[in-house]
């Protein structure tokens, strides 16, 4: 499909709330008195930061407001973090008299990052899609929801047997970051009923057959991580074919780009899945309700007091000649076509890069429960949870300004 190529990203934020009224005096007395809310309403000359820098307030400017429609600069403000920053801060908290706003920041490690990597300031126009997240609503230019169960696909639990109803009032934009919020609420009817709700986007919606956005081959990243830990949580940011080509699942593959078990708060996967046999024809020995599906890929596990709970940059690089696992810029690990050159692809004649040689759409979801950890559930006084999402980026090959920033250092194991 055709491609849009966004405008070039200003380098400056943009204001968190921005009020068009002019100042006006404050009766003297005491300044929270009737206090309505308050609005960063200048940014600070400085909003990028290296970690273990401290947030600088000058040239910023905060704005109260009172009930009685009169504002006034004050000075008196709290910033916080007031201490040393970490790359997970992607905003700062101003407070003053109870009430609070949000400025966003941005911040970047300290060492063993090329030039922005980590940032939003490398040049979008470079992309073949790019969403930052600005604004406070989700741009259905670029993304679709997809609401249910997945009853509608003939597959109730999305083939899992997972625990949540999709609906996009639980999809939230706001000072820069999408939340995929997992509550614990009753939603739909009947064999659709489920006692969780929670967000999906997909950039092809195959009931409805509109599309977004798909690519074959690229770099394909986004910068997640999980609000918390939880037992049952499975975030998950992938990609599925727009046309199945090679037949129905898993014969025309599909990458899973993250993966997370919320229990495991220092491990993340990426797994690709594809067609091993024919399932007319399964080899002896195996079961009867074998599909022929085969899957390969690696678990990681962080290092440095790391979680899922801070920010990383999941990701790949798909060639014609395999697909490369990316974590925060570090190759984990390479699976070469060879993996998915299997008897099933060569004996209907099909090329040695089938199934990953179509164009596959983005997928970002947070669900719950299901078979991938043995339908495990959150304790309800710990929702709501929610899966964040800094950025999604895209490259074409041709397009890729990055160099891979070295291998993981952390404890790498093959699963497949």
């Amino acid at each position: 499909m055709k491609r849009t190529r966004f405008a070039k990203m200003s380098g400056i934020l943009s204001l968190a709330l921005i009020y068009g009224t002019s100042l006006s005096c404050v009766p003297s007395g005491d300044e929270t008195k009737n206090l309505d809310s308050i609005s960063v309403t200048q940014n600070p000359v400085k909003t990028s930061y290296i970690e273990n820098e401290k947030f600088e307030v000058d040239g910023m400017v905060v704005t109260a407001y009172y009930a009685d429609d009169s504002s006034k600069e004050i000075k008196s403000f709290k910033a916080a973090p007031s201490a040393a920053l970490k790359v997970s801060d992607v905003f700062v908290t101003v407070s003053f008299g109870g009430k609070s706003a949000r400025l966003p920041i941005t911040v970047r490690p300290a060492e063993g990052w090329s030039g922005d990597y980590f940032s939003e300031n490398f040049d979008p126009a470079k992309t073949s899609f790019y969403d930052k997240f600005y604004g406070d609503s989700l741009d259905t230019g670029k993304w679709l929801y997809q609401n249910g169960t997945g009853s509608q696909f003939g597959m109730n639990g999305w083939g899992n047997r997972e625990s949540q109803f999709y609906q996009s009032d639980n999809v939230i934009v706001k000072d820069g970051v999408l939340r995929l919020e997992l509550r614990k609420e009753k939603a739909g009817s009947g064999n659709d009923t489920r006692q969780y709700t929670s967000g999906k986007l997909v950039t092809y919606e195959s009931e409805s057959g509109e599309e977004r956005f798909s690519q074959k081959y690229g770099r394909f990243e986004a910068k997640i991580r999980l609000s918390a830990a939880l037992n049952g949580l499975w975030p998950a940011f992938w990609m599925m074919p727009v046309h199945s080509v090679y037949g129905r699942w898993p014969n025309s593959g599909e990458i899973d780009i993250m993966e997370m078990k919320g229990r495991l708060p220092n491990e993340a996967s990426a797994t690709v899945h594809f067609q091993h046999f024919d399932p007319k024809n399964r080899p002896a020995g195996t079961s009867a309700n074998w599909n022929g599906h085969r899957y390969g890929g690696f678990s990681h596990w962080f290092t440095d007091k790391k979680t899922v709970t801070d920010w990383h940059i999941y990701g790949i690089k798909w060639t014609p000649d395999g697909i490369t696992l990316l974590v925060d810029g570090k190759e984990i690990a390479t699976l070469a076509k060879n993996l998915w050159d299997t008897p099933f692809y060569k004996d209907l004649n099909y090329p040695d890069t089938a199934p990953f040689d179509q164009e596959f759409h983005l997928i970002l979801n947070l669900a719950v429960g299901g078979n991938f950890d043995g339908f495990r559930l959150p304790d309800d006084s710990d929702l709501p949870a929610a899966l964040e999402i800094d950025w999604v980026r895209v490259y074409t090959l041709e397009d890729d300004p990055w160099e891979n920033q070295g291998r993981f250092e952390g404890r790498t194991s093959w699963h497949g």
